[in-house]
């Protein structure tokens, strides 16, 4: 789907969203028809490995599709936050941080000196870097990436997020023997599901808004 508009990413986001939601709602359902205990607990590790790939792929995907709708407005980069103009900016900087030549340097300068009144253009599949890892410091990098505020809702539950889905989910895909107990799962799935609804609202209300304009 072209991301061009609001109504556009709230389809794509809702999609995106309802699937992921049903596969975590029919695995909670088969975990809770086991009636043997040593199987209960097997699925549990397995479930949480799944909480974290959809944690992971809705938030690489929705931030991608609203950068493609940012990019499809057509604005000049002197329109946008400075979020997207860093974005615009980051080859550039990236070459020019890693080397002591001027003309690098210069490059950087120019863009941000002369290049602001031309037409922004990104490339959302090379933007957002999950780095295989969505830790509290990787999600706050994205957010500030698409231009989210890291608002109180994010940050209580982001305190889950390293020490829960994070450390178990690497714990079990490094095949260390680690027990998911019953509360242990309800915690992890609510706090993927609030994350993940709260993202969507967010950049929904940030398309509505135009929030990526100055």
């Amino acid at each position: 789907m072209k991301i061009r508009g609001p109504t556009e990413l709230n389809q794509f986001l809702s999609q995106s969203l309802a699937w992921r939601k049903q596969e975590i709602a029919n695995l909670n359902i088969f975990i809770k028809s086991l009636n043997r205990p040593h199987e209960e607990r097997l699925l549990r590790r397995c479930a949480v490995l799944f909480l974290y790939a959809h944690f992971e792929g809705f938030i690489k995907e929705s931030a991608e599709a609203y950068i493609e709708l940012v990019s499809r407005q057509g604005l000049a980069y002197e329109r946008l936050k400075t979020n997207f103009v860093a974005i615009g900016a980051r080859s550039a900087i990236r070459e020019a941080g890693s080397s002591n030549l001027m003309r690098l340097h210069m490059g950087v300068v120019e863009f941000l000196t002369y290049n602001q009144g031309n037409k922004a253009g990104f490339s959302p599949d090379k933007t957002i870097d999950t780095e295989s890892n969505v830790s509290a410091k990787v999600f706050i990098n994205i957010l500030d990436t698409v231009g989210i505020h890291v608002d109180d809702y994010f940050s209580v539950r982001m305190l889950l997020l390293d020490g829960g889905l994070l450390a178990k989910r690497n714990a079990i895909a490094h095949g260390e023997k680690i027990e998911v107990d019953h509360d242990d799962y309800l915690q992890l799935h609510t706090l993927v599901i609030e994350l993940l609804n709260h993202l969507r609202d967010c950049l929904e209300n940030a398309a509505v808004l135009k929030a990526y304009e100055r």
